[in-house]
């Protein structure tokens, strides 16, 4: 909008602060971007008060010539009534013409413009002058035209938060607390004051925002006005319920931005935070189950993670959000660790509704004490609305031999050095051909990576081998040197034959003479045939390789699509022949990364068996593809893939290729298989 003044022959308009000239001049002039309200846009004076001066009839219409002595020149003052005086510019702010005719003809027919340099402008309300002064020195001046400059908003750098009165701090925003709106007695309404704020003014619009975070706050579609005098003080507003209770109970966020007459808009306010508590709290509480523990006992072998389970409860709501807590059993006033917390309940149907897991370094800090573990469930994830269960209080004892376990979370106490297998022909680690037929050698180191003893009398050894496991009776003395072990020929049959893992367990019974602690050493491969009939010769059968493997060396969503599963391929083996078979192996555990973590029954495949004929003897490989189904089944872990050549009945093990699987959904983090591929 522009806002004109023009030149007449009265003089009946006088400013306050402006003496009266007798005008003889049909002149009009404007300001771009006045407002109804007076104040000039801000889009407008992005660059700046732009004054446009009307075409000038006179000259114009050609009643005054242009010459030398009759051109006029136009000034503008601000806030001034005294005339300008040409010999000095201080007393105007901008100027056109000069004594020499330097109009255009342009000018003469449409008019000029020129603009005054807002930062030389206060924020408040001005008036601006235009003169006319033709070179016999008369003024003749304009209606002075008035205008409100803003040129930044209000409010100052950080707004004040809206306040609320204190009930809907301490218990909430409720049914209960909620008031009925006076203009319409069917919808309640959550009352709300407005601090007055720096640089208030009449006119500012308020425009209110509701959300169930910062990132969904939403602004609402009726805005608050500061009406006429109502500046400096502060303003009672209103939130319609329908803004804020649908939805799950939870976090409410409540903020403001402030638009002032002339368009600048503020950034938003910090948010209010309440808590939205409908309903009724969660009921039917019990206490937490630890599904591993045996003889109520948290012991070292099962804190890799320790899994707590919550039985299901009574009413269940979307949304609830269950936090698991720790405190010491003999220091129960201070305050729960927080353990674990869920996301939002989705499936109320599940029983434990949610199963949370606790590390190592969570649970050492009781070790030797007991610790009591409870939940607490909270509606929609609103603290106020909760409960908390009965606790569940169980003694710690986290001791092991060689340790405690540096590795977590894995299982293996990477104290301890990995055994020594040494063939009757002396092999390491590898018996092949004829000494599958002669007793063998295990070497167990007698100290720690650390070079520190950790072996006690009557501590129990044992060794996994591949497919058998051998227990020694329990040591007589404190051994001074590795210890050494038989490992049978009966032991070496039992084992099987291929490629296999060893490695070693010591138990020692705890101070209560009933419990007993394990500790578990990490892998290490072990290599078996006996004749070298084994199909991948003296070496054995080796690992698969990954045919799609892609950059990341990770299988994912993306792999998974392309390929419509993996693709594993078995190479051409050193004693292939015909009538052999080959089995692929898919094995999946859980923990990205972790090749130790707890077996995933559902991620389980075995390949149809492949039968080696004439025509495919000759094949440099063989690919067998995992279907999708138990890829997501693995969801997040590693995936272990080997296969077996079965010759005349007897299965030969290879190798295992080990790769990271990740198919969770970015969005929702959950394994969800395709339906193209169900």
């Amino acid at each position: 909008m522009k806002k004109k003044s023009k030149v007449t022959a009265g003089n009946d308009i006088i400013h306050p602060l402006i003496d009266a000239f007798d005008p003889a001049v049909d002149l009009t002039y404007t300001i771009d971007g006045i407002l109804p309200s007076g104040y000039i846009s801000r889009d407008a004076i992005a660059n700046g008060v732009i004054v446009n001066v009307d075409p000038w009839a006179a000259l114009k219409n050609g009643d005054k010539l242009p010459t030398a002595r009759n051109y006029p020149r136009v000034y503008v003052t601000l806030d001034d009534s005294d005339g300008p005086n040409p010999e000095n510019p201080a007393t105007y702010l901008l100027a056109k013409g000069n004594v020499l005719p330097v109009w255009t003809a342009d000018e003469i027919a449409n008019g000029f413009s020129l603009v005054l340099d807002k930062t030389l402008l206060t924020e408040e309300r001005h008036f601006i002058i235009l003169f006319l002064m033709p070179v016999d020195g008369n003024n003749e001046q304009g209606i002075p035209v008035s205008f409100n400059l803003l040129k930044s908003p209000s409010g100052g750098t950080v707004l004040p938060q809206l306040k609320f009165d204190v009930k809907y701090h301490n218990d909430g925003i409720t049914k209960s607390n909620l008031v009925v709106d006076p203009q319409d007695p069917n919808k309640e309404i959550l009352p709300a004051t407005l601090v007055a704020y720096f640089k208030q003014r009449d006119g500012d619009v308020i425009t209110l925002f509701v959300g169930d975070s910062i990132a969904t706050l939403s602004a609402q579609p009726v805005t608050v006005e500061i009406g006429a005098n109502e500046s400096g003080q502060n303003k009672a507003l209103t939130f319609d319920s329908s803004s804020f209770e649908d939805g799950l109970n939870g976090p409410r966020y409540f903020a403001y931005t402030i638009t002032n007459p002339a368009g600048f808009i503020s950034a938003m306010s910090e948010p209010t935070i309440l808590q939205l508590a409908f309903g009724v709290r969660p009921i039917g509480l019990q206490k937490p189950v630890l599904p591993e523990i045996k003889n109520n006992l948290i012991l070292d072998q099962f804190i890799h993670p320790l899994h707590i389970d919550i039985p299901i409860y009574d009413n269940p709501g979307l949304g609830d959000v269950i936090n698991v807590f720790f405190k010491p059993a003999d220091d129960l006033a201070s305050d729960g660790k927080l353990i674990s917390t869920s996301p939002g309940l989705v499936d109320l149907t599940k029983d434990p509704i949610y199963s949370a897991e606790a590390i190592y370094n969570q649970i050492a800090p009781f070790d030797q004490k007991s610790v009591v573990i409870y939940y607490i469930v909270s509606s929609g994830g609103s603290p106020l609305l909760n409960t908390t269960s009965s606790a569940l209080t169980i003694p710690v004892d986290l001791r092991i031999s060689g340790g405690p376990n540096p590795d977590q979370p894995a299982k293996e106490n990477g104290n301890l050095k990995t055994l020594i297998i040494t063939s009757g022909d002396g092999e390491l680690n590898k018996i092949t051909g004829p000494a599958v037929l002669k007793d063998a050698e295990i070497k167990i180191p007698f100290k720690t990576v650390a070079d520190s003893t950790y072996l006690e009398i009557n501590d129990v050894i044992s060794v996994t081998l591949g497919k058998t496991t051998i227990t020694y009776p329990a040591l007589s003395t404190v051994p001074a040197a590795d210890v050494i072990e038989v490992l049978t020929v009966q032991s070496i049959k039992d084992a099987g034959e291929g490629d296999m893992t060893a490695q070693y367990t010591i138990v020692r019974k705890l101070p209560d003479g009933i419990n007993s602690s394990e500790s578990l050493s990490r892998k290490t491969d072990v290599f078996i045939t006996s004749n070298n009939s084994n199909p991948g010769g003296k070496d054995g059968l080796h690992a698969p390789h990954w045919a799609n493997k892609n950059d990341r060396n990770a299988i994912n969503v993306s792999s998974v699509s392309t390929f419509k599963g993996c693709i594993f391929s078995v190479n051409r083996y050193e004693n292939i022949a015909i009538g052999q078979i080959i089995q692929l192996k898919f094995r999946g555990t859980e923990g990205y990364g972790d090749p130790n973590g707890p077996a995933k029954p559902d991620a389980s495949y075995d390949s149809d068996p492949l039968t080696i004929t004439q025509n495919n003897i000759d094949n440099p490989e063989f690919e067998f593809l995992v279907p999708p189904l138990y890829i997501y089944n693995l969801c997040e872990g590693v995936a272990h893939v080997s296969y077996e050549v079965i010759v005349g009945g007897i299965p030969f093990g290879s190798a295992a290729l080990l790769t990271n699987c990740d198919v969770t959904s970015p969005s929702s983090g959950l394994c969800i298989l395709p339906d193209k591929f169900k």
